[in-house]
């Protein structure tokens, strides 16, 4: 007898690409960090320089983790529903979209480690 769980993964992975998911994966896992680095170098005396993101932040960390984790799942979900309902040539574009997100969020978790290490001793 099969359990929820792999029930689900089945289901996920008829609908979804591996590919897709593991990207999905990454860029969540990628925003956590981003959000926890964040919150490490305003804890050291740096400044939030997104007026968005420092919009959440005046209302402390909890709700500047959710609202980071919140607009990034929504963002993702847009374009999981976008690769859904789109061609196979569109898919791919989504999944150019996806490499974009991972690389952007590396690219910013990167210079956040640097700072963390080098930058604010």
């Amino acid at each position: 007898m099969r359990t929820d769980t792999c029930a689900l993964c089945s289901l996920l992975s008829r609908r979804y690409s591996a590919r897709l998911l593991l990207y999905i994966l990454v860029v969540l896992l990628l925003s956590c960090l981003d959000a926890f680095f964040t919150l490490h170098l305003l804890y050291l005396g740096a400044a939030e320089t997104n007026p968005v993101m420092a919009f959440f932040l005046s209302f402390g960390p909890g709700v500047f983790m959710i609202a980071k984790y919140g607009i990034t799942v929504f963002c993702v979900l847009i374009m999981l529903f976008g690769a859904i309902h789109m061609g196979q040539e569109r898919n791919r574009m989504v999944g150019l979209l996806f490499s974009f997100l991972v690389c952007a969020f590396g690219i910013a978790i990167t210079w956040e480690v640097y700072l963390l290490f080098f930058a604010l001793e």
